[in-house]
């Protein structure tokens, strides 16, 4: 992103613009894109948004106007599907809504996006990308738990913290029984998610570990510097 190939940004524009099938997530990486400046990357995306359009007015009898049917089935979908899988959330939102409080975590989760967009900005690519899935999650509308996939890469990200790791993955191994508690802890590691990779971002550059805005890496430990293969 922003200085990797052309086809490295064509690619990951594609990418993004696939996961517009579900707004809610494909929005933070678009963000992303614009706030790092990558251009071709964002025009890639615009063009994938544009062919899952098209896709869907063949889809649809030729209905140019889906959309507008789509939001109004959503309206009356989203009611029963929260009071029924509401306990399965893991945004902040989704969480507030379903302990009584459904406009302050809104509130956090944009704050939260703001305050990390610099760090989106100027962090290296691949803990960029890692942040900002994990703001996604945090900041989405509607985040169900299998979602929580989205924080695989912070997660490799933290791996020098085998606590947060074992944690997050004895809290999604609890999913089932969670169903009694009528709300998913692993909303927590969610949340604390993009503290934490800033924080171990801080620690890591200081050493020399993560890779720069240009892919590479070094390993100040051993006073030597390992390349890492630019994006492609």
């Amino acid at each position: 992103l922003g200085r990797s190939s052309t086809r490295g940004s064509v690619l990951a524009g594609l990418a993004v613009g696939a996961m517009a099938y579900k707004p809610q997530l494909a929005a933070a990486l678009l963000v992303l894109l614009l706030v790092r400046g990558d251009w071709r990357a964002l025009m890639a995306s615009m063009a994938g948004v544009g062919a899952l359009y098209l896709g869907s007015v063949a889809a649809t009898g030729g209905n140019w106007g889906w959309p507008s049917d789509w939001l109004a089935t959503i309206q009356t979908y989203v009611g029963p599907d929260v009071a029924e899988n509401g306990w399965q959330a893991i945004s902040l939102a989704g969480l507030g809504g379903r302990l009584g409080v459904p406009v302050l975590p809104y509130l956090v989760g944009g704050l939260l996006f703001i305050y990390m967009l610099p760090q989106l900005r100027s962090r290296p690519v691949y803990e960029a990308v890692a942040l900002v899935c994990a703001l996604g999650l945090v900041a989405s509308p509607h985040a169900w738990v299998y979602e929580a996939t989205l924080l695989l890469p912070a997660l490799a990200m933290l791996r020098s913290n085998r606590r947060a790791i074992v944690a997050t993955y004895l809290l999604a191994a609890a999913w089932p029984a969670c169903a009694l508690l009528g709300w998913q802890p692993l909303a927590l590691a969610v949340a604390v998610a993009p503290l934490l990779l800033v924080r171990s971002g801080h620690s890591h550059n200081s050493a020399g570990i993560w890779p720069d805005r240009r892919g590479r890496s070094t390993e100040s430990a051993a006073g030597r510097q390992s390349p890492t293969p630019e994006l492609e």
